[in-house]
């Protein structure tokens, strides 16, 4: 299963028969099978989705999300509602114990910084020692964290350790000092936001496959429009999933200067462009369809199945029947 980008503007997405149809004018474009896609991610106001199409992707529960041509959020649509009243009835009644939240916010921050670890030793090597021996300092503090706030805190400053490291492994840096959310003020931190908000999309989507609700989380703080559980699944696939993919095409020079973008208006805001958005959706739709060994199975599996399966972990710790969230680690 396969997730379907409509990034060009002037495109229409059509229902014929059993498939797909992507169409500019005349033109036909592309062609899917419906079986073959489950989820669907428009971009921007020129693209136009059909009501057959609509009805179509509704009625077998495929996910539509609307973005901006920025990767910014909108909305999505997915059919029915959830049928899974029990289980999201055991969540709420669980992120709200103290003792049950921690020992699995302890789990997803100690994922995400043995991963930063593992992507500093192999890109880094001697040169990122010193963040690597900062990182595994704030790991081993871990076990002994009784509170969500210091644990948010160790997570904090593992990531400025990180970034730092993260600078010097770019061997074309185009403007990046360090970290910065919102808006995007270089290519780096446009790339990094825009793969972050591909992976949270596709998380949210594994989460309500799972029948969890993703508005309530374990490590981020719950509040209002905030998916807390996906975000908190989406930490340990960052520097798996986005960062090494920035690092690859940055230092392949497959993103440049001119796949970016600054908005009129915005003094300091970068976006990739019409001409960028595409070579990084390419690129990432190989990375989460490519297999690596899932650690709880000892199997091989796609990342995209990997979202669904720690999703499934969640769920059966919700549902009482696992004790442990084991977040996935790649050594």
């Amino acid at each position: 299963m396969a997730t379907l980008y409509l990034t060009e503007q002037g495109t229409t997405l059509s229902k014929i028969d059993e498939r797909l149809v992507v169409t500019r004018g005349d033109e036909r474009l592309e062609e899917v099978p419906l079986i073959k896609v489950d989820q669907v991610i428009v971009m921007g106001k020129g693209v136009r989705v059909t009501t057959p199409a609509v009805f179509a992707l509704a009625r077998r529960g495929v996910e539509l999300v609307y973005l901006t041509q920025r990767g910014g959020y909108v909305t999505r649509t997915r059919g029915r509602e959830s049928k899974f009243a029990r289980l999201r009835f055991r969540q709420a009644l669980l992120v709200n114990d103290p003792a049950a939240v921690l020992p699995v916010a302890r789990e997803i921050v100690r994922g995400k910084l043995l991963n930063q670890v593992a992507l500093l030793q192999e890109r880094a090597g001697r040169s990122g020692r010193r963040a690597v021996e900062g990182i595994k300092k704030m790991i081993a503090r871990l076990d002994g964290t009784q509170d969500l706030d210091v644990l948010r805190g160790l997570e904090g400053q593992g990531a400025a350790l990180y970034f730092d490291a993260f600078r010097r492994l770019l061997r074309h840096n185009l403007g990046f000092r360090k970290r910065v959310y919102y808006p995007p003020t270089d290519p780096i931190n446009a790339a990094l936001s825009f793969g972050y908000t591909l992976l949270l999309n596709q998380l949210i989507g594994a989460v309500q496959v799972v029948g969890l609700d993703p508005y309530l989380g374990f490590f981020h703080v719950i509040d209002y429009g905030r998916p807390s559980l996906a975000l908190d699944l989406e930490e340990e696939f960052r520097p798996l999933v986005v960062d090494r993919l920035v690092l690859d095409l940055i230092n392949d020079q497959k993103l440049v200067a001119r796949h970016f973008t600054k908005p009129q208006g915005k003094k300091r805001a970068v976006y990739l462009s019409d001409e960028g958005r595409p070579i990084f959706v390419t690129a990432y739709e190989s990375l989460v369809n490519s297999t690596i060994v899932y650690p709880l199975t000892g199997k091989q599996n796609t990342y995209r199945r990997c979202f669904e399966l720690q999703a499934r972990q969640v769920a059966r710790i919700v549902l009482g029947k696992a004790k442990k969230y084991r977040a996935l680690v790649v050594k």
